[in-house]
């Protein structure tokens, strides 16, 4: 996990990650991943649909951080971000 969405997730959270993976962001993520999501969710016996409604709050919330209009912008800084602290914990030998 932290050589992989572990970095992701300490620097800009799972929303953002999200957000920030895929052209789009949570809206476009959602298109692809919800149903999978949901579906892994009831396996475990959860009962959380990504529904409209809630894609759109989400999303509403992460663009006040993650703008779309910003998108390639913001992924640049994440992918520099990154380079960062992957050269660290190079360095400290983790």
């Amino acid at each position: 996990m932290i050589r992989g969405l572990g970095k992701r997730w300490s620097l800009i959270g799972a929303f953002g990650t999200s957000a920030l993976n895929v052209r789009g962001g949570i809206t476009a993520h959602a298109a692809r991943m919800g149903a999978s999501y949901q579906r892994m969710g009831k396996e475990r016996g959860q009962d959380d649909p990504w529904d409209e409604d809630l894609v759109a709050k989400v999303a509403a919330d992460i663009s006040k951080k993650f703008s779309p209009e910003d998108w390639e912008e913001d992924v640049l800084k994440r992918d520099i971000a990154l380079m960062k602290l992957t050269a660290l914990m190079r360095e400290l030998g983790l």
